[in-house]
């Protein structure tokens, strides 16, 4: 069964717990249907670190199927009203284990699933069940059909927690000493397996904390900057205008402009994908 929840601030996205036995490789399966009534929408992504399988859809029929990877800036796309997404958010560092590629492979890129896994691309076609809602499971099921998934590495289970807890606050070193690694061994292997070498990821941390503290939370500049851990106000502002090419100020007013604009932020990618 698929536990769905919206959050006040997320009215446009839906998020949905997977199935109990995908949940160590997926972190959730989120569906997006922009208003017909809409023109073309406007959207700047941000780097959260994620890589999402996106399945899209056109008058109830199968569109396409991609991939898209872990992406270390944000960027302005196009979001067109006649398709819907169906999204499945990998866990970190989770790439190889379902789709058979290192994350490094799939960096600040968009690949046509057919081209990784034909299999599983032929299984999303046949989703062609007249509601969003049922195309969903028909997703999901083809992904618990596929019993190639593996298992996960130290990397998912033990960095890549670690650093989160901290909040992107701690050093390469302690984050090795946490697994018993060099600091060389930690950076490929995160290189690797999750596209983002120690010191990126924890940047890219810092910056959602930042944002979910802007958006989320109504914080000032000020207070957004030292609860994401920024040194001070002008670190987070650089930081913002290198990994969103956008300011703080700029992103506050886009989300005092429409609710739900940081949930879109995250998954808005899939605009491009048709």
């Amino acid at each position: 069964m698929i536990d769905s929840c919206v959050s006040p601030s997320q009215p446009d996205v839906m998020r949905h717990r997977p199935d109990a036995r995908l949940r160590h490789a997926i972190e959730f399966i989120w569906t997006f249907a922009p208003a017909r009534s809409e023109p073309t929408l406007l959207e700047r992504t941000t780097p959260d670190g994620g890589v999402d399988i996106i399945v899209t859809r056109r008058e109830n029929q199968f569109a396409g199927a991609v991939v898209r990877g872990p992406a270390s800036r944000g960027v302005l796309i196009k979001i067109d009203a006649e398709i819907e997404y169906i999204g499945v958010r990998l866990r970190p560092a989770m790439t190889r284990a379902v789709l058979g590629i290192d994350a490094i492979e799939l960096s600040d890129s968009r690949i046509g699933l057919r081209d990784i896994d034909i299999g599983m691309t032929n299984a999303f076609a046949e989703c062609r069940e007249a509601s969003i809602r049922a195309a969903l499971y028909q997703v999901q099921a083809a992904l618990l059909r596929n019993n190639s998934i593996g298992k996960s590495s130290a990397v998912a289970d033990i960095a890549v927690p670690f650093m989160l807890k901290a909040g992107g606050q701690c050093t390469v070193r302690q984050a090795a000493e946490e697994l018993g690694w060099s600091e060389r061994t930690l950076h490929r292997r995160m290189r690797t397996e999750l596209g983002f070498p120690p010191k990126i990821f924890m940047r890219v941390i810092r910056l959602q904390r930042a944002l979910h503290a802007l958006t989320t939370l109504r914080s000032s500049a000020a207070s957004a900057a030292s609860t994401a851990g920024y040194a001070d106000q002008a670190h987070m502002c650089r930081e913002f205008l290198d990994l969103t090419s956008t300011t703080p100020k700029e992103w506050s007013m886009q989300a005092n402009s429409l609710r739900g604009r940081n949930a879109k932020e995250r998954i808005s990618d899939a605009s491009q994908y048709r």
